[in-house]
């Protein structure tokens, strides 16, 4: 395939950043719930999706979600009324609204300075929130801000890196869980500096950076951290198959070849997959509230991981993030 093919696939993903330990998590109710061979859903926005969303998931034998962002006064109303027997319905881990650095709204806290990062943190904390979310247009002052705090306060950061952060920063600097193998892993090379960004080819530059042994370096480093990361794979493959044409399609698709097998890498040298399925959008076809988690896992199946191995990335290895 021809690489200039490929250039217009990763607007909205990673051109756009190209041109520029949590005390208050109870496990035991999630471990008891998951070893009843119910999965979890890693990464969910159920208030956006709708409250739907909820008794979908119970009929897919979803049991436990890690909501990545959503209204914290609905979110919190559907988890109490879960809690107290009222509906049923998943146990839900939270984070109320993300951490970004781009206009406040109800899924959304905007910060633009340590200050503000260290405050919001703080406020979410004293909220009752299970864990912070970061999101992609933070600067990188302030996203540093917010992992230190969040470390004092004894709270994980799970992160849809800042565009100016490459992974291995983040990880090293405490975060706890990665989030989307489009949009924080493969423009790092160029947010690094490592990578010309000065042309139109950059992508293709930050690909075979991955697949060099740089690369390869970053990610036995990344495993021997033991980062927890959420690749969203099946995410990514709705989104590839709305392209408009034929060729746009199958131009997204040879980027989620990539995408998988830098997953599996990555799983091989021992980063921790989780399941998550980035749950969000009622108009994309066939995204089923947990149906599509078993779309998640066998799309982690086409990456390379065993079935035992995809599976486990939907329960235990979520029981283990709980417990980091």
């Amino acid at each position: 395939m021809n690489k200039k093919k490929l250039i217009p696939l990763l607007i909205g993903l990673s051109i756009a950043l190209l041109t520029s330990n949590c005390q208050n998590l109870s496990t035991k109710n999630s471990v008891d719930i998951l070893s009843q061979h119910g999965y979890c859903d890693a990464h969910t926005h159920l208030t956006t999706y709708g409250e739907s969303a909820i008794d979908s998931l119970v009929k897919y034998n979803v049991t436990v979600v890690r909501d990545c962002g959503s209204d914290i006064v609905l979110i919190n109303k559907w988890k109490s009324e879960i809690e107290q027997g009222k509906r049923k319905g998943p146990k839900i881990y939270f984070c109320g609204p993300m951490i970004d650095g781009r206009k406040e709204e109800k899924m959304r806290i905007a910060v633009y300075d340590t200050i503000e990062a260290r405050k919001a943190v703080d406020s979410l904390v004293h909220a009752g929130v299970d864990f912070i979310k970061t999101h992609q247009a933070l600067k990188p002052d302030c996203y540093f801000a917010i992992l230190k705090e969040a470390k004092k306060m004894h709270i994980k950061v799970v992160s849809h890196l800042p565009q100016t952060v490459p992974v291995w920063m983040s990880a090293d600097s405490g975060v706890s869980c990665i989030e989307h193998a489009a949009e924080s892993f493969v423009a790092s090379p160029a947010a690094a500096g490592f990578v010309n960004t000065k042309n139109d080819s950059v992508i293709f530059k930050c690909t075979d950076w991955w697949n060099s042994p740089h690369g390869d370096s970053i990610i036995n480093h990344l495993g021997k951290l033991k980062l927890f990361f959420t690749p969203t794979l099946y995410s990514y493959k709705l989104w590839a198959l709305q392209g408009k044409s034929k060729e746009e399609i199958d131009s997204r698709l040879y980027v989620l070849a990539f995408l998988e097998n830098l997953t599996f890498k990555l799983h091989n040298a021992g980063v921790i997959i989780l399941a998550g399925t980035d749950l969000y959008d009622t108009t994309w076809q066939h995204e089923t509230p947990g149906k599509s988690l078993f779309d998640e896992i066998r799309t982690l199946e086409d990456a390379g991981l065993t079935k035992q191995e995809a599976t486990d990335a939907a329960t235990i290895n979520f029981k283990n993030w709980l417990k980091k």
